[in-house]
Formats: C-alpha cells, sequence, structure tokens
C-alpha cells in the first residue's frame, strides 16, 4: 500500500514539472525525457508497469 502511495506522489512531481515546462513554452516528448533524465530516480519507477 505504501509502495502505491509513493508511486502515485512521485507521478504527480513529474506531471506538475511537466506542465510547469507546458506553461512557458511548447514541449516536445524527446525533449521532456531528455528533462526528466536529470531526475533519474523519478523517472525509472514509473517505466514499471505504467
Amino acid at each position: 500500500m505504501a509502495d502505491k502511495v509513493l508511486r502515485k506522489l512521485f507521478l504527480g512531481f513529474i506531471h506538475i514539472h511537466i506542465l510547469h515546462h507546458a506553461k512557458a513554452r511548447p514541449i516536445f516528448g524527446v525533449w521532456i525525457l531528455e528533462e526528466l533524465k536529470e531526475y533519474a530516480g523519478m523517472l525509472y519507477p514509473t517505466s514499471n508497469g505504467v
């Protein structure tokens, strides 16, 4: 149960980060992947079962 809560929390942070950038200018998949690589610990958990 705690794992699901942490996973949703991390996904929420990623969504907020993407929206933050999208507000400033149009964003594209490759660019946001490069941006999220700086947060590798956050990107890896989202690739498991999403």
